[in-house]
């Protein structure tokens, strides 16, 4: 199933605040699970993008990063040479949007909010339940990409989400 897993600024706790808070319930949205969070540890730093491909309990899984803004050149490379890229509207997009080509970005944004790929499962992920889980998360979104038939269920939450965080 595609979902974007996102939810309004307002539900987000400033950093000045002690308290977290979660998204809201019976929102259509998700945070960030422990692997994600892992692998942000490892690497030290929330990276500018952070891409999954497979399954998080899969050890075959890889994770694609753009450190920073300053390497989007490199990350766009490692990004059209993910499986299933051509497939992916949602990571067409994020290339496109790095690329600087805001309108193909925005079509494939759209394109991606109104229709599920057969193929894969391609998920994005905005904020995690307790900031103290992971003092390093900064509020970038991860992606996540997986095998597998997507349903169409979800396209209305993947709209609303979408204009929410404005991916």
């Amino acid at each position: 199933m595609n979902s974007l897993t996102a939810y309004a600024a307002r539900f987000l706790r400033s950093t000045q605040s002690k308290r977290s808070v979660a998204p809201p319930a019976r929102s259509a949205t998700d945070t960030y699970d422990n692997d994600l969070l892992q692998e942000i540890r490892r690497i030290g730093f929330h990276p500018f993008v952070l891409i999954r491909v497979g399954e998080s309990d899969s050890p075959a899984r890889q994770f694609v990063t753009c450190r920073t803004q300053n390497d989007a050149g490199e990350f766009v490379t490692a990004v059209t040479k993910l499986p299933y890229f051509a497939e992916s509207r949602l990571m067409r997009a994020i290339e496109r949007a790095l690329q600087l080509e805001t309108y193909e970005a925005a079509d494939l944004l759209f394109g991606w909010t109104q229709e599920a790929t057969a193929l894969l499962t391609e998920t994005a992920y905005v904020g995690i339940a307790q900031r103290a889980a992971c003092p390093l998360f900064y509020d970038y979104p991860a992606f996540q990409l997986t095998p597998g038939a997507a349903a169409r269920s979800d396209l209305p939450d993947r709209a609303a989400a979408a204009s929410i965080r404005g991916l």
